[in-house]
C-alpha cells in the first residue's frame, strides 16, 4: 500500500499520548505515524519565549532528521493552529492536512489578554489551573455524561505537563497570526473534522475553514467535543484512511465497531470491532478502571513505538484508570533545540 507518513500534532495543554488511539488504529492500516510534543510538553529542557512559527519549524527539523519528504500534517486544535503555520512557511512539504476542531483565525484582543492572564496563573498555581479552565469545554456533553474514565485520563494527562511548557504554549497561541489567507492560496487537499459538541471550536469554525481552502472537505462527527479523535477514534480514523489511503478499506463494520457481526477478528468487547483504534477507543469510555475482559488481548502496539520517561507516566495514567497496560510513546518527537526567531508579542512578553 502507498501511503504518505502521517505526522499528528497534539493539542493544548495535552501530550502525544493523546494520539495513541490513532498509533494504534492507524498504523494496522499501514500507515507510517509520527506523533511529536510540542515544545516542552513532553518534559526535557524547559522552553523559552517561542511562536508557533517557530513550532512549524520544530516539525521542518523532524522531517529532516527523519529523512521524511512530503507528509501529510495533521493537528487538533492548538496541533490545528501550528500545522497552518507549517503550511504558511513550509507548503513544499505537504502532500495533505487533516485540521480538526481548529480554526485559521487569530484571537481577538480579550481572548489572548485571557491567554496572558492564564500563563500568569500557571506559573504561580501550576498547570492544573489551565486544565479546571480547558477541561469542561475540552470533552463534550456526552462524553462528560458516559465516559468519566476518559475525562479522567485528559485530565491525568494535562495535569502532568510542565507548567512554564505550558504558560509559553498559551502565549504563542495568544500571538498567532491568521492563517485564512495561506490556507486560500494553497492547493493542498484537506480533511476538516470537527465533533458536533465541540464548544471551543464549533461547526461554524469549520465550515470556515472548508470555505477558505480550495480543496477542502468536512467531516462531522456526532457525539464528540473538542477532542473528538479520543472520543470519536473510529469515525475519526475511518476518514483519515479514507482521505489519504490507496488501501481498499474494510466494511463499516469491521472499522468502526458496529454492534452488528463481524466476518472477521470477532471481539469480545461489545462493539468493538478487530480494528485496533477502535477497541482503544472503546476502552477508554468503558465504566469503571476493572473488570475489563479478554478483548484486550487484540490490542498491539506499534512496532516502532518507544517509551521514553514521560510516556512512562502517560502508561502509568492509563494504568491506574484501566488496570492495563495498553503501550505508550511515539515515533518523532520536536526538535526542542531549534530557536527559531522570536517574533515580539508586546502584550505577552515575558522573562
Amino acid at each position: 500500500m502507498k501511503t504518505m507518513p502521517l505526522v499528528l500534532l497534539h493539542a493544548f495543554p495535552l501530550a502525544s499520548a493523546m494520539w495513541r488511539p490513532q498509533r494504534l488504529g492507524l498504523s494496522a492500516f499501514g500507515m507510517d505515524i509520527f506523533t511529536p510534543d510540542q515544545r516542552g510538553m513532553g518534559g526535557g529542557a524547559e522552553p523559552g519565549p517561542y511562536t508557533l512559527d517557530d513550532a512549524a519549524d520544530d516539525v521542518a527539523h523532524l522531517l529532516d532528521r527523519s529523512g521524511l519528504g512530503r507528509v501529510v500534517l495533521g493537528g487538533l486544535s492548538m496541533g490545528g493552529y501550528v500545522a497552518l503555520r507549517f503550511l504558511a512557511r513550509h507548503p513544499d512539504r505537504l502532500a495533505g492536512l487533516v485540521l480538526s476542531d481548529t480554526k485559521a483565525t487569530a484571537d481577538s484582543p480579550d481572548v489572548a489578554r485571557a491567554r496572558a492572564e492564564l500563563a500568569a496563573r500557571v506559573r504561580f498555581e501550576g498547570s492544573q489551573t489551565a486544565v479546571a479552565a480547558n477541561l469542561p469545554k475540552l470533552l463534550g456533553k456526552h462524553t462528560h455524561e458516559e465516559a468519566p474514565e476518559l475525562v479522567g485520563f485528559v485530565r491525568a494527562l494535562g495535569d502532568s505537563r510542565p507548567k512554564e511548557a505550558v504558560a509559553r504554549a498559551l502565549e504563542a497561541m495568544a500571538c498567532r497570526p491568521d492563517s485564512t489567507p495561506d490556507l486560500a492560496k494553497s492547493q493542498v487537499p484537506v480533511l476538516v473534522l470537527v465533533g458536533e459538541d465541540d464548544a471551543l471550536t464549533p461547526v461554524a469554525d469549520a465550515e470556515a475553514l472548508v470555505r477558505a481552502a480550495p480543496r477542502a472537505r468536512l467531516r462531522r462527527l456526532p457525539r464528540a467535543g473538542h477532542l473528538s479523535n479520543l472520543e470519536a477514534a473510529p469515525e475519526w480514523n475511518r476518514h483519515v484512511l479514507s482521505s489519504f489511503s490507496t488501501r481498499e478499506l474494510p466494511d463499516h463494520d469491521e472499522t468502526v465497531g458496529a454492534t452488528r457481526g463481524r466476518r472477521r477478528g470477532e471481539s469480545t468487547t461489545p462493539g468493538v470491532a478487530s480494528d485496533p483504534g477502535a477497541h482503544v477507543a472503546a476502552l477508554l469510555r468503558r465504566r469503571g478502571p476493572a473488570g475489563l475482559d479478554d478483548g484486550v488481548d487484540t490490542v498491539v502496539e506499534h512496532p516502532a513505538v518507544v517509551a521514553d520517561r514521560h510516556a512512562l507516566a502517560d502508561r502509568q495514567v492509563l494504568q491506574r484508570l484501566h488496570g492495563v497496560d495498553l503501550g505508550v510513546g511515539e515515533r518523532g518527537r520536536g526538535a526542542r533545540g531549534h530557536r527559531g526567531p522570536i517574533v515580539e508579542c508586546r502584550l505577552l512578553h515575558h522573562e
